[in-house]
């Protein structure tokens, strides 16, 4: 989702954490998303894009 695919533009690193967070506890596990959550706002991790 962050990232650029043929079809669409890459939405961003922002774009895709607020999906995860909406997905928390329907789509997602709830402790999977909290660390993935914290991992990327408190190490400030990017992905390549």
């Amino acid at each position: 989702m962050s990232a650029h695919r043929p079809y669409r533009v890459g939405l961003g690193m922002d774009a895709a954490i607020a999906e995860i967070e909406r997905g928390s506890g329907r789509q997602f596990d709830p402790a999977v998303v909290a660390a993935c959550v914290k991992v990327v706002r408190e190490n400030g991790m990017r992905l390549p894009e």
